[in-house]
């Protein structure tokens, strides 16, 4: 008996914040019920000592399952904001780029085994994939703003993260368009809050009109 993973990331190189399925299927003509796929996630190389989770799951009617690896390694690829080994602040708009990581690009495998009621038989098969801190947007929803981070050819990618500014420094500015409200003769902003959220009564006098 052997697993397999027929379908898996397309890219090798991703973002941790999004789905990452794979779907594993046996050549095993029909599974007894104890029959379970083993999937193991390991940390940089198939070793005991780097092994993340594993993770036992049945089958479904067409004898496959489905895997999601991003809840398996939630958490773990975390934001770089300096270079690697030091102190030196490595993002900002003139200056983005480096070469290792500090812990922002992890190096995850997975494995698909079997387990038929007596006998596990652990990574029958392994996938390798490169993972960042970050997620998916479709460039096209950003606010102009963001442009200056979008790829500059077709081939490349680019991720937006929580990463912070190497100033650290918010700059807000009044917006160029300004804008008048209206509002009815008698307009009370904070008697309207004070009516809806019940502020200055008494909890017990709401109880006592409850009943």
């Amino acid at each position: 008996m052997a697993a397999d993973i027929i379908a898996l990331p397309t890219d090798a190189i991703t973002v941790a914040d999004q789905h990452l399925m794979y779907q594993i299927e046996t050549d095993v003509a029909s599974p007894s019920d104890a029959f379970r796929f083993v999937i193991t996630v390991y940390e940089d190389s198939v070793l005991a000592a780097n092994l993340l989770g594993k993770f036992y799951l049945t089958p479904n009617p067409q004898d496959y399952t489905f895997f999601n690896l991003a809840e398996a390694v939630r958490g773990l690829c975390q934001v770089d904001d300096r270079t690697y080994g030091g102190t030196t602040a490595i993002h900002s708009l003139s200056a983005n780029y480096f070469t290792r990581s500090n812990g922002n690009i992890k190096k995850f495998v997975v494995g698909a085994g079997e387990w038929d009621g007596s006998t596990e038989a652990l990574n029958d098969v392994t996938e390798t994939i490169y993972l960042i801190d970050g997620h998916f947007q479709i460039s096209q929803g950003l606010d102009p703003s963001f442009t200056a981070y979008y790829p500059k050819v077709s081939t490349a990618k680019t991720w937006l993260t929580d990463r912070i500014p190497a100033s650290n420094i918010v700059t807000i500015n009044a917006a160029e368009e300004r804008i008048r409200l209206i509002h009815p003769p008698g307009y009370d902003f904070y008697g309207i809050l004070r009516s809806k959220l019940l502020w200055g009564r008494d909890n017990r006098i709401r109880k006592n009109k409850a009943r």
